[in-house]
């Protein structure tokens, strides 16, 4: 991806440029695992972009910051065709964890499904059916455990209450380090 350095501040910033024919108008984002990228329409003079970042540049700054501080997490892929392909592994996965985890709680367990949340690791309703993230299947087993015992542990205390938290520490005694671990992971 072209790019260029811009003085924000007391820091040189890159800008990576990616040219759009789907984008009418010029737009900045801060990509994990890129750093920050101008948008712009094909044809779209070299100034109007430094313009545009010298404008926003305290945006920019607090972005690259960010973009700095997150460098170790890890992006999970949000392509379609890859969620078809995991999603089996997954419900598998999921049925699995869940029948094992549950052998301590004997919870009344609703549907298992696998979904391609853009936000959550799992969800639980108050009837019982959960729903897991298509991408347990990509990240260690010792953190998908994590995510189905604490989506199972809602089917008992739907909250997330110390009462909550000490349930889940009955499967998962160190779920505060799993659940630090699971933050490295972006979905």
């Amino acid at each position: 991806m072209p790019s260029f350095k811009l003085q924000i501040g007391d820091q040189e910033i890159e800008i990576f440029l990616r040219p759009s024919l789907r984008v009418r108008r010029l737009r900045l984002e801060a990509k994990p695992g890129v750093g920050i990228v101008a948008v712009a329409p094909p044809g779209t003079p070299l100034s109007a972009i430094e313009r545009l970042v010298r404008h926003n540049a305290a945006w920019v700054h607090r972005q690259f910051h960010w973009l700095e501080r997150h460098a170790g997490v890890e992006h999970l892929t949000r392509d379609p065709a890859e969620y078809r392909r995991h999603a089996p592994e997954a419900l598998h996965l999921a049925h699995e964890l869940v029948a094992q985890i549950n052998t301590h709680y004997g919870f009344k367990v609703g549907r298992i499904q696998i979904r391609n949340q853009v936000t959550r690791w799992g969800s639980c309703s108050r009837h019982g059916a959960i729903s897991f993230n298509w991408k347990i299947a990509l990240v260690p087993r010792e953190l998908a455990e994590y995510v189905v015992a604490h989506e199972l542990c809602h089917i008992g205390k739907f909250d997330h209450s110390p009462k909550f938290w000490a349930l889940v520490a009955e499967t998962i005694p160190d779920w505060r380090i799993r659940r630090r671990n699971l933050h490295k992971f972006h979905l």
